[in-house]
């Protein structure tokens, strides 16, 4: 992956506030080449379509089905202590809520070329964070790609309803 940082606006998107992001978004957002052909918000973009950059695609997956490094477990349970429990589904942690650590859950996600599968159960922490508790983006993003397969042309669900990547 290229060097992140050099690329426009990345340092800006690390230091957009959660806050800023969840309540300040004032304006009408309607991605490029997008149109509502009717109702009361009909409106076409006057844009080409751009389709989203690998680095684009990776950032929203990982802010939906990401991991967030070692899974801290509840390790306060009168019944382990002074032990670790023994019921966390694996060890590294997700950007989403989960009970006592178990991700069951697989991501599946589509774009203009196909459909993907993001495959994060049972998996370890992504990447080893820092000293002072940061870790390097474009490491948690090459191993969050190194688990993305994608669908090989049939349909995305057999008809018993099971996936098929």
């Amino acid at each position: 992956m290229e060097e992140l940082t050099s690329l426009p606006g990345f340092q800006d998107m690390l230091e957009f506030g959660l806050i800023d992001a969840l309540l300040g978004r004032r304006s009408r957002r309607f991605f490029l080449g997008a149109q509502i052909p009717d109702g009361v918000f009909a409106y076409k973009s006057r844009h080409a379509p751009v389709p989203l950059s690998e680095l684009e695609k990776l950032l929203i997956v990982a802010a939906c089905a990401g991991n967030t490094s070692w899974h801290h477990m509840i390790y306060r349970a009168q019944l382990y202590a002074p032990y670790l429990s023994n019921y966390a589904g694996a060890a590294g942690g997700r950007t989403f809520p989960s009970a006592a650590g178990f991700h069951t859950s697989m991501t599946f996600f589509t774009d203009d070329k196909g459909v993907y599968v993001l495959d994060a159960r049972n998996a370890p922490a992504f990447a080893e964070r820092e000293e002072d508790g940061s870790f390097k983006l474009d490491v948690i993003l090459d191993a969050l790609k190194s688990r993305i397969r994608k669908n090989p042309g049939r349909s995305a669900w057999t008809a018993a309803g099971s996936a098929t990547y």
